[in-house]
């Protein structure tokens, strides 16, 4: 017979830091799990730059193969930017196997044969808060109480050491109650299961926010955080390990596949797309400017001195911020259809309002830069003709190619990449024509008619930034791992086929 198979997606490790962090014997079971599998690396694709790689897993699609091409979906209607939770069918749709997966993004339980719990305490969950069964919730919420560490998540704490300490400690708590649940659940709960998935977050949150920490060249490495930060991500990583071997242990039944799919490493592109772009071609595009850095941001440069207590990025950037005004016809437009996934937080969505009457805007983004066109016939208040747009696109190029970094006086180190074959006919599951790739840190704009934008203070010391992921298996069924196998969709696939 077939035995089982257990699925651990770890969100966030970084392969180079477990190797680095293994010196000496500190993670002794994921050591154990490297050296008694089969294992591959696996080459990040454009899906971490998305951040879909996850919901890319889920579905088993990838941006070629009909999944979504950015995690923002833009309205043309209304020019309103959202993120909304996924629609995609999960890959165990259909399977002939019983299912049982613990609180992996973008996985809807309800449409996936599934059982089990969703939106735990993921990062970047993609679904609403569901079991199935209904009263499992209630149920996991009696037995282990709520996520330990929900306000970190999307923690901001580098200006602060000791809300650094907290977050690390939290983060901390939570793997810990995680490896109970995921045992309970797993061994106790829903013990008749063919495949189980779980995917642990816990370092994805830590690495974006603690990233300073374990970083000797990170521009934060010397602030008065990063003693703490580095304590918090080795803890976490050393909590993480005993996860491992303990829901390895408990499922002893089960082959097992464990999978990372990219490392982490330094934030390239939170203040250059969020803030630095937007402002930029908005200037360029009404001769206008709706950020302007404060005397003292100067006068204090960008450590914790520059920063209110208890603030957080958006809110200081956001201070700065004159958002533009709304045309008097701009309000005859249609409403958007839903604002509940709006991306108010983010000081791009803010100039929404002079979009309707610019040629090209940057949209909301958590990663790379991401320009749209105002096209004729495609957006309601299109300003261009799909005739003039590759002379425009040569504009935008030729505008990034005359802006400094401010921090070296150099040209901006990016790439300027098309998402699309020029035809610039509606996406309904793209947000942008253009996307900035940022090949470093950047965080101020200098232009010789513009003038400066920035600097503005580092948000996420951590990003997606890192090398290869990689996949272990380890199986008394003799499970190969085919040469092809890379992306998190072709995990998926694989994973499925083995299932059957």
């Amino acid at each position: 017979m077939k035995r089982p198979l257990l699925v651990l997606g770890l969100d966030g490790l970084d392969p180079q830091l477990v190797e680095r962090l293994s010196r000496g014997g500190a993670l002794p079971h994921l050591a154990r799990l490297i050296d008694e599998s089969t294992s591959l690396v696996l080459q990040p694709g454009e899906e971490r730059f998305t951040g879909l790689a996850w919901e890319q897993f889920s579905s088993g699609r990838d941006g070629a193969s009909g999944g979504r091409a950015s995690a923002v979906h833009f309205e043309p209607a209304t020019y309103l930017a959202t993120q909304p939770v996924t629609r995609a069918t999960p890959f165990t749709a259909g399977l002939g196997a019983s299912v049982v997966a613990f609180d992996v993004p973008y996985f809807d339980l309800r449409s996936g044969n599934a059982r089990g719990f969703a939106r735990w305490g993921a990062h970047d969950p993609g679904v609403p808060r569901h079991a199935v069964p209904d009263d499992l919730a209630a149920e996991i919420d009696s037995r282990f109480g709520a996520y330990p560490a929900e306000p970190w998540i999307y923690g901001f704490v580098w200006p602060d050491v000791e809300a650094t300490r907290r977050m690390g400690a939290d983060l901390l708590r939570a793997v810990e109650v995680r490896a109970e649940l995921t045992t309970w659940l797993f061994r106790e709960r829903l013990p008749d299961w063919d495949l189980a998935l779980t995917v642990v977050a816990e370092l994805h949150s830590a690495s974006e926010a603690l990233w300073h920490g374990l970083d000797d060249e990170h521009p934060l490495h010397a602030e008065p955080s990063a003693d703490a930060a580095r304590e918090a991500m080795e803890a976490i990583y050393g909590a993480i390990d005993r996860l491992v071997g303990r829901v390895v242990d408990a499922c002893d039944h089960a082959d097992v596949v464990a999978f990372t799919p990219h490392g982490m490493g330094a934030n390239h592109a939170d203040v250059a797309s969020m803030l630095l772009l937007p402002e930029l071609i908005y200037r360029w595009e009404t001769g206008r400017r709706a950020f302007e850095v404060p005397p003292a941001w100067r006068a204090r440069g960008l450590g914790p001195a520059s920063w209110p207590a208890d603030s957080n990025w958006s809110d200081v950037v956001l201070d700065e911020l004159q958002r533009p005004r709304t045309a008097w016809w701009q309000r005859r437009l249609p409403k958007p259809k839903d604002h509940r996934f709006a991306l108010g937080w983010m000081p791009a969505a803010h100039y929404r309002a002079a979009w309707p009457r610019m040629r090209a805007f940057a949209v909301p983004s958590f990663y790379d830069g991401r320009v749209r066109f105002n096209v004729k016939g495609r957006e309601a208040t299109g300003r261009v003709r799909p005739d003039e747009l590759p002379d425009l696109v040569e504009e935008v190029r030729a505008l990034l190619e005359s802006t400094r970094d401010l921090d070296t006086g150099h040209p901006l180190d990016c790439e300027v990449l098309s998402t699309h074959d020029g035809t610039f006919e509606a996406h309904p599951e793209a947000d942008a024509d253009l996307i900035v790739r940022w090949g470093r840190a950047v965080h101020g704009f200098e232009h010789p008619e513009l003038g400066r934008i920035g600097p503005a203070p580092v948000r996420r010391p951590g990003g997606h930034t890192g090398g290869p992921g990689r996949i272990a298996v380890v199986s008394d069924d003799d499970l190969d791992l085919p040469a092809g196998l890379g992306s998190p969709a072709t995990i998926a696939g694989w994973i499925r086929d083995a299932s059957a």
